[in-house]
């Protein structure tokens, strides 16, 4: 298992662990139903506003 970083809502920063960046995902979508998750180039996965801008909001969390 891996390590993902999750940075939001807010100034929120925790870590889950995951097999895969995708389990990660799914595992973050389900702790924030209603909230926009991405993840970016280095797999670190951002929890935005919904209808936010995902660019926006990755550069706001970084």
């Amino acid at each position: 298992m891996s390590n993902f970083t999750v940075k939001g809502p807010g100034k929120n920063c925790n870590e889950v662990q995951a097999d895969n960046l995708d389990q990660a995902i799914d595992q973050t979508r389900q702790k924030f139903p209603g909230k926009m998750v991405a993840a970016d180039a280095n797999e670190t996965i951002y929890v935005c506003q919904p209808n936010e801008d995902e660019t926006s909001c990755q550069m706001k969390l970084k």
